[in-house]
């Protein structure tokens, strides 16, 4: 029956381009390259001029592709591993890995320069409870360290998602899916938006649901335990909010007011503290409110001020299971940050732009504990009873102060300079600082090249401090821990950037030290910091477009130094054993190839996605007794097939699409822990129907 129902989609899919329509405002490739970035500098640059190596990926891509979340987008981006674990996309980046329950701390998550981390444990969420697929304008994707304006968090990289405004809706538009993920039970997915842009007043809202079903996956062969055993109840209800509205009267400045809200519920079948127990539901929410006035005074003289409050805890559903028949835990824990930054930038002429800031955190944790919930009579309990086990570490607070520099010096037209310097004070860790330097040269209007170089730190979550053990040999926090720190090197040479053809080679050098990740140690998980290790490598990029036709090509290569190398081939005879050299690829690529048909007003857009080789991770290799094993390179394909606007209805305009992932349906693996690896996700099918109005 259902594969009736996709076969009746696909025909009113094909047959709705027969009905008169628009052209999409496509972007070309020049425009693609050149588009307005404001990731590195907080100010609107062109990515040429940008001091950074920057990616962007703009909404019509994302609709070309068929992307429904940013961790699925992003996963095009070359110096970038991202996997699904079966609760969040896994980001990875240039050869350093979050680890166990890394939670993607390892970069910096932003909704237009506003961070969203979940702080207790420092993780970003990636998957369509992030935000609404709808409010998203563009990506910008920044590789290396950021702390220099952003402050702790950005430490291997920074994702900005710029949303759209309410001048891009100027109606609403609705969004419906229906289709399967792993080739099973029907998921479906829901995305609403409204905008509009007055004389002074702007607005847009946008909100976001699924209900999605993933039973029915395997764990791998190559696993130390549970091979075989498959997935149940194996279902996710991601929902997401974003709002914005603005006030700019004249004379007086801009007054913003944004806001966002995340609800991550969803079973996680994988989860290293209990494997297949089919009962662990991770249900967790985020948000934050912000107020911003920016205002340009006399022309060069440009200030922002913002103040925001976020916050995060686990919902009631939140409930994890370890495989005991007796009860389940529930977590009381969450968090409540304030956050205020000002600046102000000054231009006295074209040559020459400084800006100077001051941003303050405050960030409170409630510690709380964990709570056991039994699920039958046992001795004096009876079912339904909570207890804790443990006693309550308590609230705990810390504060981060910064003040930052930033000079921009541009000589000629060919060349410019920027450098950048923040002093950090943090309440427990002391004084920090991190500095920037980069140089854009542009050998003509289409060429230039970037010399670059940066230094970030980024101190231990609460959660890797505090953290409490659900039974014996779980992880337990280390209060010693002291934060990581990065410097990054890169050059990038783009010697094309025109209409139909783009190309850009980068080659990066990374130190890192103090790395902080769990490591299974006699018999039992902790948290530590890393000895230092060197990663080394290149990434090259290149983008083709002839009418209808646009194409694109990366790959990315690493390699990782440890600078006390052991010959020995088991773990536990190491002196050390960093994790970042396991569940790396040394080498990724990704292609794409996106045509629309001439008249026909159909297009389609085909992506392939190879990745290397991977060592396992390191509890998986000690628990296979110290012996080394890899998990198999895999390439993934993918098809989206759309349609352009259809005026089908009296109002509004309508879009079809139907999107394949994973279309040959290939069994990959990816890194998991505590004795599994993880499969990766089979065959998913979608068809959406879009209505502009």
């Amino acid at each position: 029956m259902y594969k009736k129902v996709l076969i009746l989609l696909m025909i009113i899919l094909i047959c709705g381009t027969v009905f008169p329509q628009e052209d999409l405002e496509d972007l070309s490739l020049k425009e693609l390259l050149d588009v307005d970035v404001v990731s590195q500098t907080q100010k609107a640059l062109r990515i040429n001029q940008a001091p950074s190596v920057i990616r962007v990926i703009t909404s019509d891509e994302i609709q070309r592709k068929g992307y429904r979340s940013v961790g699925e987008a992003i996963m095009s981006i070359p110096g970038i591993y991202t996997y699904f674990d079966g609760v969040n996309y896994i980001v990875n980046v240039r050869g350093i890995t979050g680890g166990m329950r890394g939670n993607n701390r390892i970069i910096n998550v932003t909704i237009n320069n506003q961070p969203v981390a979940f702080s207790y444990n420092g993780g970003n969420f990636l998957g369509p409870e992030l935000i609404p697929i709808e409010a998203v304008q563009r990506i910008e994707v920044v590789l290396g360290p950021g702390s220099t304006l952003y402050g702790a968090d950005p430490f291997m990289g920074i994702v900005n998602i710029v949303t759209k405004t309410g001048d891009d809706f100027d109606g609403g538009n609705l969004s419906i899916a229906l289709g399967t993920e792993n080739s099973n039970d029907m998921s479906f997915g829901l995305n609403g938006a409204v905008g509009q842009k007055l004389q002074h007043f702007e607005y847009m809202a946008s909100v976001s649901g699924f209900g999605l079903d993933r039973t029915g996956l395997k764990i791998p062969e190559t696993s130390i335990h549970y091979v075989g055993g498959e997935s149940k109840n194996d279902v996710a209800h991601p929902y997401s909010f974003f709002t914005k509205l603005s006030y700019a009267p004249k004379n007086i400045g801009k007054f913003t007011i944004d806001g966002s809200f995340q609800y991550l519920d969803t079973y996680g079948e994988f989860a290293d503290w209990g494997i297949l127990t089919h009962k662990n539901r991770i249900s967790l929410n985020n948000y934050f409110g912000r107020l911003s006035y920016e205002k340009n005074i006399a022309g060069n003289i440009y200030t922002t001020a913002n103040v925001s409050v976020s916050g995060g805890g686990p919902n009631s559903s939140d409930e994890l299971d370890y495989g005991s028949d007796v009860f389940t835990v529930h977590r009381d824990m969450g968090f409540l940050d304030l956050n205020f930054k000002g600046q102000i930038e000054y231009s006295p002429s074209g040559k020459i732009n400084v800006a100077a800031g001051t941003k303050f955190l405050s960030q409170n944790f409630n510690l709380g504990n964990l709570w056991y919930i039994y699920n039958q009579d046992f001795g004096e309990h009876s079912s339904g009873d909570s207890v804790t086990l443990q006693s309550a570490v308590g609230d705990t607070s810390f504060s981060n102060m910064g003040i930052y520099t930033q000079l921009i010096y541009k000589p000629s037209e060919r060349i410019s300079f920027t450098q950048g310097l923040i002093f950090s004070h943090h309440s427990i860790y002391g004084d920090f600082y991190n500095i920037r330097f980069g140089t854009v040269y542009k050998f003509t209007d289409e060429a230039h090249c970037k010399f670059l170089f940066g230094t970030s730190f980024n101190p231990p979550a609460p959660e890797q401090l505090f953290a409490q053990p659900m039974f014996s040999g779980d992880a337990v926090g280390n209060p010693n821990l002291v934060p990581e720190e990065s410097k990054n090197f890169d050059i990038e040479i783009t010697p094309s950037n025109t209409e139909d053809f783009g190309a850009s080679f980068d080659v990066f050098y990374n130190s890192v030290t103090y790395k902080i990740g769990y490591v299974y140690r006699d018999g039992m998980f902790g948290v530590e910091n890393f000895d230092p290790v060197e990663i080394m490598g290149g990434e090259a990029m290149i983008r083709w477009n002839f009418k209808n036709l646009s194409t694109q090509w990366n790959v990315s290569y690493q390699y990782t130094k440890i600078p006390n190398d052991s010959t020995s081939d088991s773990l536990f005879e190491y002196n050390y054993v960093p994790s970042e050299i396991f569940e790396y690829p040394t080498l990724m690529s990704y292609s794409s190839f996106s045509y629309i048909i001439p008249n026909v007003k159909i297009g389609f857009s085909f992506e392939q996605r190879y990745v290397g080789k991977r060592s396992a991770s390191q509890s998986n290799i000690a628990l296979n007794g110290g012996e080394k094993y890899e998990l198999p390179a895999y390439q993934i394909l993918n098809l989206n097939v759309f349609t352009k606007r259809l005026k089908l209805f009296p109002f509004g305009k309508t879009k079809f699409s139907l999107s394949i992932r994973n279309l040959t349906d290939e069994e990959y693996i990816e890194p998991g822990h505590n004795g599994i690896d993880i499969p990766g996700m089979r065959r998913t099918v979608y068809f959406q129907f879009s209505h502009s109005f």
